[in-house]
């Protein structure tokens, strides 16, 4: 009866059940040559338009698995937004599973098998813990800087001094080519606003890093990708832009490829004239003396910026390959400034006046050399990277005041009704970095990854402060200083993932011990602090089918206080308004706990999130008002010092939402929305001093072609009110807009563009305390035209790309692969 059994089993398997059969392959950007993650694959009947019978998505690598039922006349699609649609006929033979190997998506115009290509690059793709953001495209940074391509980005802000923020939070840690660099230096905001978009390949915003990476930056991390082409031959680009008020962009791109060798050549000189304003209101509640001061101060600045890089690949055999990187800049700006200073009383009544004039000479020089190595092994997708990067920079910054004191509010004065007073700062800024990852697949749906990191930075500032006295400049003790900060990060980590059917897992923990000094060498005292962390993360995602994704993460960071924010001693640069660091400050930590889903169609992206953040120590700035008594004052009331303490805590919760509509070249439009309501609590720093608010961000872009030479494209952002640890900032919104025409069979384009149409982004700002009330309006000149004109030279590798399509693309086995 047994046998019966199995017999009548074995019969209804062969004829009742139809065979399964198991397809895999990896996804390829061709034009990058990298894998494309969450692109859509999915089986169809042969020219049918009704629902996909099996889909799937590919994976962080590109690759993907699905099985089906044994059957006639089908056929694979692949689609992602962007691309051209990849049409693959399937043939059933033997019965065996299949691996199709790689599949290569277009991009660009063109003709590839019966398939029509017509689209640009995808504007964001997702990975589990990051999104990128391609923005080689984008019309309204063209001849801009790198703060005019952060401006568009979903998530990202950028206030009036360049100051970057990602989903309101302005902790947020900018890399280079996927590492710090002393290119930034302790000058962040002067760099983004040197580095020319024209260089920009894409940018990589990562909300919720996972253990391999730093875990420096509580607000996640923003990497700017540069460009870097392996066409083989000799290809380049030049830019040239002029824009409005005396600023131009020159920007030279070379890039040669011959068997093994890939050379690398990059130059740009930026010159710009920009203005910058700020007004200032405050009153003062000193006892029964009520009074208010007010500051109205205007700055012109004059840069000019010279930034070159060099690059060298060498590939020894398919297994092999090192990579070397030079890389340095100068910059020279000269500034002069304006500010004048309205003391009256609670009648209004002015009892004191006075202006400053000043010039500022700044030259900074930077100097950066990497070394790679990749090694790539025979089973598919184990590899190990060493890196090693050094980078120094030199600033050295002249500033020289002159205050002219109005003699009828000062009668009597021995001296005369003029001021002087210099400021000479020399910074040095070196940072080490040392690291080694290793990925070991443990089979065709886990990974693991391991790796280790050192990081060494030493940042040293002299600050001379000279005083005229009958003639002469003496030396001011009180607040010239010579600080010394060093810190020594180690770390490493492990990291898993795998995937159950439509389950994806990944998971890790990175451990770092930092060892950190500040040293006031002006009073011989220093300041040690050593720790140790672990920061854990945790992903998932469920693939929904069609095209659409459940994720959830959870990841721990840490920020780390600045030497900016250590030093000790005051910065009276602003009579009115000193600052001043704090050594005792403690690192901030938080814990970020995310939520989302993504829906992807041909034509359509949507992705959704709520987020939840808790962070303790929270480093802030806090404002109080001087006692007369002050030895720092000099007598002189209403002076405020700016210092920064750790919040108890501080927490936020919001949701996020980004569209993507592409219409193929066409037309295709981005809108995204942030809100967020944000609890802030700093009983330890001042009694009462807790805040709380919402604050909402929304950005949308539209690009629309009429035909294949002309394109048009217009951009806006609004930035909502928010609230501080001792008021609250307002609102800001501004508007861009700009048109390219590409002529000499698109090897040459023209463009024009222009930012803040209406001249509306201002950045305010209300702080609420006992002793006093103040409003601030920051303006950087944002209302610029820019014409452009790019020329691009070279062989456009056509043969290459149909080489590297035989040789490892859908063919390892030929056109027999297809016949299954």
């Amino acid at each position: 009866m047994r046998i019966f059994a199995v017999f009548i089993f074995t019969l209804l398997s062969t004829f009742g059940f139809a065979q399964k059969i198991t397809i895999t392959g990896q996804i390829i950007d061709e034009p990058e040559d990298q894998p494309l993650p969450f692109a859509q694959v999915a089986i169809y009947n042969t020219g049918s338009e009704s629902a996909a019978i099996e889909g799937t998505t590919s994976d962080d690598n590109g690759q993907f698995s699905l099985s089906i039922e044994k059957q006639n006349n089908l056929e694979l699609r692949v689609v992602f937004i962007g691309y051209a649609t990849e049409v693959i006929p399937l043939n059933f033979r033997n019965g065996q599973n299949i691996n199709i190997g790689r599949v290569f998506m277009q991009v660009s115009s063109g003709e590839l098998g019966a398939v029509e290509v017509e689209g640009e690059r995808a504007f964001m793709t997702t990975n589990l813990d990051k999104r990128v953001f391609d923005v080689s495209q984008n019309i309204v940074s063209e001849g801009g800087t790198a703060e005019d391509a952060l401006q568009n980005i979903p998530s990202v802000s950028v206030d009036m001094d360049g100051g970057v923020s990602l989903r309101g939070s302005s902790d947020v840690t900018i890399w280079i080519n996927g590492k710090p660099s002393a290119l930034i230096g302790g000058d962040r905001n002067a760099f983004l606003d040197q580095l020319p978009a024209s260089e920009i390949d894409r940018i990589e915003v990562i909300t919720n890093p996972s253990s391999k990476y730093d875990a420096d930056g509580t607000g996640g991390i923003i990497n700017i990708i540069l460009k870097k082409d392996r066409k083989a031959g000799t290809n380049g680009s030049f830019t040239s832009a002029v824009g409005t008020r005396n600023k131009t962009n020159q920007n030279l791109l070379l890039n040669h490829r011959q068997g093994k060798l890939t050379l690398g050549l990059s130059y740009s000189f930026n010159y710009q004239e920009i203005f910058r304003e700020r007004e200032s209101d405050r009153t003062n509640f000193l006892g029964e003396n009520t009074f208010t001061n007010s500051q109205d101060f205007f700055a012109q600045n004059i840069s000019r910026n010279h930034v070159g890089r060099f690059t060298a690949d060498y590939e020894f055999d398919n297994q092999n390959s090192v990579g070397l990187s030079i890389g340095g800049g100068i910059t020279n700006r000269h500034r002069f400034e304006r500010d004048d200073f309205i003391f009256s009383d609670i009648n209004d009544d002015i009892f004191n006046e006075f202006t400053r004039r000043g010039e500022r000479y700044r030259m900074r020089n930077t100097y950066e050399i990497g070394l790679s190595h990749r090694k790539d092994f025979k089973q598919k997708g184990r590899e190990w990277t060493s890196e090693f990067s050094y980078s120094f920079s030199n600033q050295n910054e002249d500033q020289f005041i002159r205050q002219i004191q109005d003699a009828q509010f000062r009668p009597g004065q021995e001296r005369d009704s003029i001021y002087r007073e210099n400021f000479l700062d020399d910074d040095k800024n070196a940072f080490l970095s040392i690291q080694t990852d290793y990925v070991h697949p443990l089979s065709e749906n886990s990974l693991f990854e391991t790796g280790a990191k050192t990081i060494v930075r030493t940042i040293e500032t002299s600050l001379e402060r000279q005083i005229r006295d009958n003639g002469d400049f003496i030396r001011d003790d009180r607040v010239s200083n010579e600080f010394k900060f060093t810190e020594a990060v180690h770390a490493a980590y492990i990291n898993y993932q795998n995937k159950w059917g439509k389950l994806r897992f990944q998971g890790g923990v990175r451990g770092e011990i930092a060892l950190t000094e500040s040293e006031q060498l002006t009073l011989d005292t220093a300041y040690p602090f050593n720790y140790a962390n672990l920061f854990p993360s945790a992903f998932l995602s469920y693939d929904l089918g069609k095209g659409t994704k459940l994720q959830a993460s959870y990841t721990r960071r840490i920020n780390r206080p600045s030497f900016r924010t250590l030093n000790p001693f005051v910065d009276v640069t602003d009579p009115l308004n000193f600052r001043r660091g704090n050594p005792t400050l403690v690192p901030e930590y938080y814990d970020s706990y995310e939520v989302g889903i993504e829906k992807m169609t041909e034509k359509h992206t949507l992705t959704g999130a709520v987020y939840y953040r808790g962070t303790n120590n929270q480093i802030t700035r806090f404002r109080r008002l001087l006692d007369p008594g002050d030895p720092l004052t000099g007598g002189e009331e209403g002076i405020t010092i700016t210092s920064f303490e750790n919040l108890v805590t501080a927490r936020s919760v919001g949701v996020e939402g980004v569209y993507i509509l592409s219409l193929g070249r066409k037309l295709n439009a981005q809108a995204s929305f942030n809100y967020f309501y944000r609890t802030l609590e700093g009983e330890n720093i001042q009694a009462d001093l807790n805040n709380e608010g919402q604050s909402w961000n929304t950005r949308g872009n539209m690009n629309w072609s009429p035909n294949d030479r002309l394109s048009f494209q217009l951009s806006f952002f609004y930035w909502g009110p928010g609230p501080t640890p001792q008021g609250r900032r307002l609102a800001i919104y501004g508007m861009d807009a700009g048109a390219k025409y590409d002529f000499w069979n698109k090897k040459a384009s023209v463009s024009l563009r222009v930012s803040d149409i209406f001249n509306t982004r201002r950045f305010r700002l209300e702080i609420e305390d006992e002793q006093f009330v103040n409003t601030f309006m920051f303006n950087r000149e944002t209302q610029i035209g820019f014409i452009s004109f790019t020329y691009r030279f070279g062989s456009q590798d056509r043969e290459d790309r149909k080489r590297r399509r035989e040789e490892g693309g859908r063919g390892d086995g030929g056109d027999d692969m297809f016949e299954m």
